[in-house]
């Protein structure tokens, strides 16, 4: 699991091209999240969308804006 950067548009979010197996998500706080099957995945969505920051951990909210 990723967590997206609070900076990037739904917009991007919803264009975003994912590898086969992972998907769009919301965590407990309403931080969009991506759930990939591997490591692999993670990679070729990164290769993919550059535009798109991810981060191991969740993006903190008020570092953000």
């Amino acid at each position: 699991m990723r967590w997206i950067s609070p900076n990037v548009s739904e917009e991007v979010i919803e264009n975003a091209v994912l590898p086969t197996g992972a998907r769009r998500a919301k965590d407990a706080f309403g931080q969009n999240v991506i759930l990939f099957a591997d490591a692999w995945s993670c990679q070729y969505f990164c290769d993919k969308n550059p535009a798109i920051v991810v981060s191991e951990l969740p993006f903190d909210q008020a570092l953000a804006a």
